[in-house]
Formats: C-alpha cells, sequence, structure tokens
C-alpha cells in the first residue's frame, strides 16, 4: 500500500512542483528510467531487503526534507523542492521494481497467485487514493500548500520502511512450496499476515493438502 502510495503520488505530484510543468515530468520520467536500469544492476548483487529498505528510507528521508526550503529558505532556492522530489521519485521507482519480485518470492508455491492479488488489492486502493493526497496542496495555503503531500508520501515511506524490518532476505534462498515451508521462513510474521486471509478462501480438505 505505502510503496505504490508514494511511486503514484510523487508521480502525479511532479506537477505541483516548481518550474515547468513538462520538464518536471520530463526528468520524472529520465529518473523512473533510470532506476528500473539501477534495481536491474544491484537487485542481484545487493539483495531485495536491503535495496527495499534503503530506498523506502531514502524516498521517506526526502520527501520529508522538503519542509526546509519551503519553510525556511526563500523562494531562490526553490529548486530544492524539485530536487527532493526527483530524489524520492527515482528510489521510490527502485523500490516499487524490487516490491514484486520480493513479494512473489516471500510467497509459498500453492497460494503466491492468490496471495499476490490480495496483494493487489491493497495497491488499487493507494492507487486512487494518491491523487487527493498529490492535490492537498490546492486545499492548503501559504507555504504548506508544497510542502503537505510531500509530508504525508514521507511519513508513509518510513513507516512501511520501518514495518519491513521484519521480513526476511529471499536473494539466493529456495522459493516457499507450501505454507508450511513460509511460516518457518526467518521472521515470517508478515509473510503470515498476507498467507492467513489467503488460507480462508481454501477449502479445509485443499489447505490440509497443501500444508501435508
Amino acid at each position: 500500500f505505502c510503496v505504490n502510495l508514494l511511486y503514484y503520488g510523487l508521480s502525479l505530484h511532479l506537477y505541483h512542483l516548481p518550474g515547468n510543468t513538462y520538464l518536471n515530468f520530463f526528468i520524472g520520467s529520465v529518473v523512473e528510467l533510470a532506476a528500473y536500469i539501477i534495481a536491474y544492476l544491484i537487485l542481484d548483487r545487493i539483495g531485495r531487503k536491503t535495496v527495499h529498505l534503503a530506498t523506502m528510507f531514502a524516498s521517506g528521508i526526502a520527501c520529508l526534507v522538503v519542509i526546509v526550503p519551503v519553510l525556511f529558505l526563500p523562494s531562490e532556492y526553490s529548486g530544492l523542492i524539485t530536487v527532493l522530489a526527483m530524489i524520492g521519485k527515482t528510489t521510490s521507482s527502485i523500490c516499487y521494481a524490487t516490491l514484486y519480485i520480493m513479494t512473489a518470492e516471500l510467497l509459498p508455491t500453492v497460494v503466491r497467485s492468490s496471495g499476490f492479488a490480495f496483494c493487489s488489492i491493497f495497491e488499487s486502493f493507494s492507487a486512487m487514493t494518491s491523487p487527493y493526497i498529490a492535490d492537498l496542496g490546492r486545499l492548503m495555503g501559504g507555504h504548506l500548500s508544497q510542502a503537505l503531500p510531500m509530508i504525508v508520501f514521507g511519513s508513509a515511506a518510513l513507516l512501511a520502511g520501518i514495518l519491513s524490518i521484519q521480513l526476511p532476505e529471499t536473494l539466493g534462498r529456495d522459493l516457499p512450496e507450501t505454507i508450511h515451508d513460509a511460516l518457518v521462513y526467518e521472521r515470517f510474521v508478515f509473510i503470515k499476515m498476507i498467507i492467513s486471509p489467503v488460507q480462508l478462501c481454501l477449502s479445509p480438505c485443499t489447505l490440509e493438502n497443501f500444508l501435508g
């Protein structure tokens, strides 16, 4: 939810940044392409969890630091807001690409499709919410009009990063085949939170076969 909120929200917020709207959109597209290339190069070297945590915290910090140029620096430094937003856009795009791989590797084979669909439901909720958060600035007057959406996005990113610390590293590990394999995974607290609702959709006999 938080990763998708950050990814789509920052993409939509490009139109509210200082400077030329078309140039901001072009730069945002370039940094997103660069982010996917970076993700391709580092995911198999550094690991999914490390990349995910690093990019989540980097996105959150970049978004929250926007408060500094908005509230404490003169208007001549408005370009710094755009720079910080682009840093957040880059790191959130890397995290967005990482999350799909990491989610697929965390879920056991027997419920991977169902679990992925369950996660996609919350992803859709955040996609519906992000435009309204990106437009929060229109409802606010004064200096906070530019900073408020970034504060929301940054706070969500930091919260998601803290919660993701519980997740295990999946690089180089065998994919879990059954629900039992997933539950014995190192630090499976949040994996169990994803799998448990999926279990409710399975009949008792089918679930018994999967666990067996």
